[in-house]
């Protein structure tokens, strides 16, 4: 499975640094994680859900693209999944 270090993407590289600057638990960069973990596991709450769907609906709607519906970004969504919403 693909991890946080095979994004090669300008965009997925600052979803993965973001998810990295809010993770409490891991340190993405010495232990990378599989694109499928869910952020909730790695310590992202529902405060940190909202900083990111907020980061995600400035960059949608600079790139054309309608926001996000409010609550879409969940601790059970998937890095991956975050990537796909911003990128």
């Amino acid at each position: 499975m693909p991890n946080t270090n095979d994004v090669e993407t300008d965009c997925g590289k600052q979803i993965i640094n973001g998810v990295d600057f809010l993770a409490r638990h891991y340190d993405l960069r010495e232990t990378p994680v599989d694109l499928e973990t869910r952020i909730g596991e790695i310590g992202l709450g529902d405060n940190d859900c909202a900083i990111f769907e907020r980061y995600i609906n400035k960059r949608r709607k600079l790139a054309g693209k309608p926001k996000l519906n409010s609550g879409t970004i969940r601790p059970t969504t998937t890095i991956q999944e975050l990537i796909d919403d911003a990128c």
